[in-house]
């Protein structure tokens, strides 16, 4: 059956973008189909990174009929996806934009199209963004197989997030059969020279277009992000 990932976390900045494009070039990589579907329609970047490579969306879930979108072109491409992914990448403050057609995307996904649902919680250090998890994830638990909660470490080591470790949301996430895991951290200089404008992909970089040790740090970054997700992969169902 196909997966749908969805990329939350509520706040924005906290990397959500970043870790769709890291989902996207990983199943590229390892030949899984993926269509993306980039609801961050202000800074559409993972829609710009992907364009031409992949099937890509724009949507607005801010928007009244936004989420209705997104099950449109779910069941568009359900049968050219089969065992592959469509990623959805959200932007920030969504929770409170037509919740209730959120619920009704994420039952008519699974009920209806027969796709895996997956929740991707992208966090940050902040008590906030644990507090939302149990917002983003209660109305939707009973349609979502895959939780999956992400601690993004640029914001620092996986031993930092105290908010989320120490937390009772974390304890109960567990419970109801929860991922716990961390991105890997990128060196900020990196990021920056792989997300200038004009720049496609991190993969198609090479020495010529940063510094060969910009693209060491780059090549055993790309190589623990998808780590990650071959671990993360029986919980997203591909």
């Amino acid at each position: 059956m196909p997966a749908f990932v969805a990329i939350d976390g509520e706040k924005g900045g906290v990397g959500k973008s970043f870790t769709c494009q890291a989902l996207v070039s990983w199943a590229l990589q390892r030949r899984i189909p993926v269509v993306v579907v980039d609801a961050n329609d202000n800074i559409p970047d993972v829609a710009r990174r992907y364009n031409g490579l992949v099937p890509v969306h724009v949507v607005s879930v801010k928007e009244e009929g936004g989420w209705t979108k997104v099950i449109d072109i779910a069941a568009d491409c359900r049968t050219s996806l089969k065992t592959g992914i469509l990623a959805l990448n959200l932007p920030g403050n969504v929770l409170t934009s037509y919740p209730e057609q959120r619920t009704t995307m994420f039952r008519f996904m699974k009920q209806r199209l027969g796709y895996r649902n997956t929740l991707v919680w992208t966090m940050d250090l902040g008590e906030d963004v644990v507090v939302q998890l149990g917002h983003g994830l209660a109305p939707i638990i009973e349609f979502v197989e895959g939780r999956i909660a992400l601690r993004n470490t640029v914001w620092g080591e996986p031993e930092k997030f105290t908010a989320w470790s120490n937390s009772r949301m974390r304890k109960r996430f567990l419970e109801v059969g929860g991922v716990d895991a961390s991105f890997p951290r990128l060196w900020r200089e990196v990021a920056r020279l792989i997300s200038r404008p004009g720049v496609t992909t991190y993969r198609e970089h090479n020495p010529s277009l940063m510094g060969y040790g910009e693209y060491a740090v780059l090549e055993d970054w790309i190589a623990r992000a998808d780590g990650v997700f071959d671990q993360l992969r029986p919980c997203i169902g591909v």
